[in-house]
């Protein structure tokens, strides 16, 4: 399309020029006093005049009048402001050398065209383009302007900005399409969310929404549009009504962790328990007055009931280990009494009572004392376990005398050590530290720690240092041995576990030592911690507070 056919003239409304006014002659005729009024009537309509043309110049909408012959006769401020023209530039120029407008469409074109044709004046929308080539939408009024008698004066062209306008419709339009988005978005959620959602309106708690997974809760129940009260009669009784009452009288939010419920998910069927944790959450309108109640929550049966198994059989494998654990307190009692006999009839026997034994008879007797003697060891440790496992293990703290504890520990361990040819060596501070704790346990845990380490070193040495560290003591067990692996090191601490779980190991032993050293190194406010390096050997190190007052029996 030729750009000069969007330029509009309103020549076609006038085919022809603006006549002449005819010029008024002075007569005589008349009184002086018709002389009088007809010059009060041109002075007020002077003043008029004056007074449009002061209120045009101010108002900001563009105002242009036009002759028949389409040429500009005022051109008020508010067209300077929107064209950049001034009205010494725009007056006696013809409409289409100022103007330079743009259709919005054909369709508005015709329109504007049928209705001046027909209507004589037409309001629409056009795009206004600037002398910099500026475009500025518009809402235009045209009127044609006749004469008393119908002949054709002019044109009133009346045009304002509405820029602003147009960009607040377009943010509107932005932001409709954005909460558009944002309702299909909320109701995908709404549908596919697996909480169960509902919404509540009124003090009787009518159903107004509820999503699909509400709907599954209940049975598939027609419940949108009744009261809770109607729609889920068998609720009743059971407090959540009560709760939902209260929630809409105080505005309070109500939140329920594992709330049971007993509900009918089908017709033909009695109520079903189920657990539910949920959210009862108080609407309001936008004038702060009640609305109804927003309710969320999810259905956790199938967890609590699995959680409940899991306690059931927990409790069930608890008293089997403290029967089992009982089992073995009685059984070590029982083998420890005639061991002991043993053992004392084996010392009576190697001192000669009631009568002396020949040299090889004696041999016998300190095997039988020595195998007695390794059978009593590993029966206290199945008793030492039991009575920790059955949490009856206590706490005897008094101040320990470390070197003659570390002497005891010598004397059991210097001979294990020298019967396999190991060097053996205890490096502790002098004056020894002073240390408060149950020196039964301490004593025990250690000659486990010295014992495992002269079992498994073929050669080499054992060493045991003490030393204070931050607030502890520090007993650290090396040895020259086989040492152990990662994968041996995790299950180390496990109870009746072993290094060397073939059926023809060399070492002998429960598999209880370490795991009861831990346990009772714990139980004195401790830890025990490993490291060893295969082929290498191992360090344990035993770390107990200075002080540990008495304890209680460990669980």
């Amino acid at each position: 399309m030729d750009p000069s056919s969007l330029f509009f003239s309103i020549e076609q409304y006038f085919p022809s020029p603006l006549p002449e006014a005819p010029g008024a002659t002075a007569t005589d005729e008349g009184s002086e006093a018709e002389r009088r009024s007809g010059r009060e009537r041109r002075r007020r309509r002077a003043v008029a005049m004056r007074l449009v043309e002061r209120a045009l110049a101010q108002i900001t909408d563009a105002v242009v009048l036009v002759t028949a012959d389409a040429r500009i006769t005022y051109w008020n401020a508010g067209a300077e402001q929107l064209y950049g023209c001034s009205a010494e530039e725009a007056l006696g120029r013809r409409l289409g050398e100022v103007f330079c407008w743009r259709w919005l469409d054909d369709e508005s074109e015709r329109a504007a065209q049928s209705a001046l044709q027909t209507a004589g004046s037409w309001v629409g929308e056009q795009v206004q383009v600037t002398r910099e080539g500026r475009e500025i939408p518009v809402e235009v009024s045209l009127s044609l302007i006749h004469g008393e008698a119908g002949e054709p004066l002019g044109m009133l062209v009346v045009m304002r900005d509405i820029s602003r306008r147009k960009q607040a419709e377009r943010e509107r339009e932005r932001l409709i399409r954005a909460l558009q988005a944002e309702r299909a978005r909320l109701a995908t959620v709404f549908e596919r969310a697996p909480a169960f959602i509902c919404t509540l309106r009124g003090p009787e708690h009518v159903v107004d929404l509820a999503n699909p997974a509400f709907y599954q809760l209940v049975g598939h129940r027609e419940i949108v549009g009744r009261p809770m009260r109607e729609a889920l009669p068998e609720v009743g009784g059971q407090g959540f009504f009560e709760l939902l009452d209260d929630v809409y009288r105080s505005r309070t939010p109500f939140v329920g962790e594992e709330m049971r419920m007993l509900l009918q998910r089908a017709s033909d069927s009695p109520a079903e328990e189920r657990f539910l944790t949920f959210v009862f959450q108080p609407l309001s309108e936008a004038d702060a007055g009640r609305s109804g109640i927003f309710v969320h929550g999810v259905d956790i049966t199938e967890q609590v009931r699995a959680r409940q198994e899991i306690e059931q059989l927990y409790e069930r494998v608890r008293q089997a280990s403290q029967a089992k654990s009982e089992f073995l307190a009685t059984m070590s009692h029982e083998l420890r009494t005639p061991l002991n006999a043993v053992l004392g009839y084996a010392e009576l026997l190697r001192l000669g009572v009631p009568d002396a034994l020949p040299e090889g008879a004696l041999r016998y007797v300190e095997r039988i004392g020595a195998s007695a003697r390794h059978l009593l060891q590993l029966i206290e440790e199945v008793l030492t376990f039991s009575r920790l496992e059955a949490g009856r293990e206590a706490v005897a703290a008094t101040d320990v005398d470390l070197r003659e504890l570390l002497d005891e520990v010598r004397a059991i361990i210097e001979p294990l050590a020298a019967a396999k040819g190991l060097a053996f060596e205890i490096v502790a501070d002098e004056p020894p530290v002073r240390l408060r704790t149950d020196p039964r346990k301490l004593r025990q845990i250690l000659i486990n720690l010295l014992g495992n380490a002269v079992k498994f070193t073929p050669a080499g040495r054992v060493e045991l240092s003490v030393e204070p560290a931050d607030g502890q003591v520090r007993f650290r067990v090396r040895d020259t041995g086989i040492g152990l692996s990662p994968a041996q090191q995790q299950h180390l601490f496990e109870p009746f576990w072993q290094a060397d779980q073939s059926t023809r190991r060399a070492a002998e032993g429960t598999g209880l030592g370490l795991a009861v050293s831990q346990r009772l190194a714990r139980l004195l406010g401790g830890e025990i911690e490993v490291r060893s390096t295969e082929g290498v050997g191992s360090s344990f190190t035993v770390r107990l507070p200075l002080r540990r007052g008495a304890g209680k029996p460990a669980a």
